[in-house]
């Protein structure tokens, strides 16, 4: 979440080619290339400077057809890797900036680019495994090659984010391995050409789906799946909890997963930070998927023994911006499921299941950094401006029908975590003084949204609104 760094201006690039002898000096600031005395720095940078293009463009597609591909195994894949690439990218990124450079552009020669050119149309998951894993073998050999040069005394924070990047490497390719079914030549990192690709964010990608891809054996409805009524009468019934588990893993987690994806290739203008926290909300998503479907065959119970819905994907696609897409999934949908996701873990607590308290406390811990996420990026967009904040938030709300919190006992501690401050408080003020309510701290939230949205106010429960502390 660091928005002032950035890349070059992308605003006369539009994805074109250069040659070498009119742009050598094109990805970098005139004076800093001064700065370089020796070709084996100019090297290093320019290596990096690869190793970004591959890793963003590579998001972007990887995003692309998580929405799209109906396996959720493979989509789950998708995600945790993408989650991976971004880790890579950020600690990249950064190492450029520790090497006499102010911005840059990612520049690849004009042959590697035309790796993506290729796998642009590519929609089954073998082709688009067997893309991933030579493009990761690759990256893989080319760092292997530097770490094997390299004079580890001069550069050491390098070598080591570079050896721990190809651990990582190698266990992506365990993975896909498992998808591929051919071999797949493309063009290396280390390809010479007379013309260099620089990243515009403009570059053509894989179609994004209107709608995200779903197993054959999966039914659609609208009908909600969910039967309990407390999460007492959850712990006691097994088949309530099987129905629970899979609306989590196939309508929540996996929807969150697409939501994200969406956001990353919707809105390519963004800051790299926006995309590298997308990328992290996607991975951390992939891991709830998967604990919840861990979950839901631990009592008996598998993927499409109920229905699903695609709840999550058609509220967010409301949203006409990226600003009204984050107060609906981050803000609303996520932030107002924090109370109640804590009061879940405690039930397991409560019935000695050990095992998913545990599991829900790194959930917990994960979704409050989604919501902080959409706070911060909110904020960003509407520079800070409480009252815009206002604007977007009661549109969001009327767009999905939402409240301004779940209907229990706000959790002080997890709002605050989450940078519910100073800017919602001001914002829900606005309301009470509207319902001519003075003492503010007396007031449930749920009665709040009630009136906010002119629906009869049916629960009473004293949800408290915590001071700005």
């Amino acid at each position: 979440m660091k928005p002032n760094i950035a890349f070059g201006d992308f605003s006369n690039l539009a994805g074109e080619h250069k040659s070498f002898s009119d742009s050598v000096r094109h990805g970098w600031e005139d004076d800093e290339l001064l700065l370089v005395k020796s070709e084996e720095f100019g090297n290093l940078r320019d290596k990096i400077s690869a190793y970004t293009y591959s890793l963003l463009r590579t998001i972007e597609f990887e995003a692309c057809w998580l929405i799209s591909c109906p396996n959720s195994d493979f989509k789950i894949l998708l995600g945790e890797k993408i989650g991976f690439d971004a880790v890579c990218l950020e600690a990249l990124h950064n190492r450029m900036f520790e090497k006499l450079a102010s911005r840059y552009l990612p520049t690849v020669s004009a042959a590697y680019s035309k790796n993506f050119t290729k796998a642009v149309k590519f929609q089954d998951e073998s082709d688009i495994s067997s893309f991933l894993y030579s493009l990761t073998q690759d990256f893989c050999e080319n760092i292997d090659d530097y770490l094997n040069q390299v004079d580890r005394v001069t550069d050491e924070p390098t070598y080591l984010t570079l050896k721990n990047i190809k651990s990582g490497l190698l266990v992506q390719l365990e993975k896909l391995n498992k998808y591929r079914r051919r071999y797949l030549p493309i063009e290396t990192l280390d390809s010479r050409s007379q013309t260099k690709c620089f990243y515009s964010n403009s570059e053509e990608i894989p179609t994004v789906a209107s709608f995200p891809g779903r197993g054959s054996q999966l039914l659609f409805s609208d009908t909600s799946i969910v039967m309990h009524k407390s999460y007492t009468d959850l712990m006691c019934d097994r088949e309530k909890m099987q129905r629970f588990s899979h609306y989590v893993y196939m309508d929540v987690e996996i929807a969150a997963m697409e939501v994200c994806a969406k956001n990353i290739v919707a809105y390519r203008e963004m800051p790299l930070d926006f995309k590298l926290d997308m990328a992290r909300q996607i991975w951390d998503e992939a891991r709830h998927a998967i604990i919840m479907r861990r979950l839901l065959e631990n009592i008996g119970g598998k993927e499409a023994d109920y229905t699903y819905s695609a709840k999550v994907w058609q509220k967010c696609e409301k949203g006409e911006n990226v600003t009204e897409r984050l107060a609906i999934q981050q803000v609303f949908q996520e932030g107002n499921a924090l109370e109640s996701n804590f009061l879940l873990t405690e039930a397991f607590k409560n019935v000695g299941e050990r095992e998913m308290t545990k599991c829900m406390d790194f959930i917990n811990a994960d979704e409050a950094v989604h919501v902080k996420i959409g706070n911060f990026w909110i904020k960003y967009m509407l520079d800070g401006d409480p009252n815009r904040y206002q604007t977007v938030m009661e549109k969001a709300a009327s767009l999905v029908k939402a409240t301004l919190s779940s209907n229990v006992e706000v959790n002080r501690a997890a709002r605050r975590i989450s940078d519910f401050q100073i800017i919602l408080w001001i914002y829900l003020r606005k309301i009470i003084m509207f319902m001519g309510i003075e003492n503010l701290d007396g007031c449930s939230i749920y009665t709040v949204g009630c009136v906010a949205q002119n629906k009869p106010i049916i629960n009473y429960q004293y949800c408290r609104v915590p001071s700005p502390k």
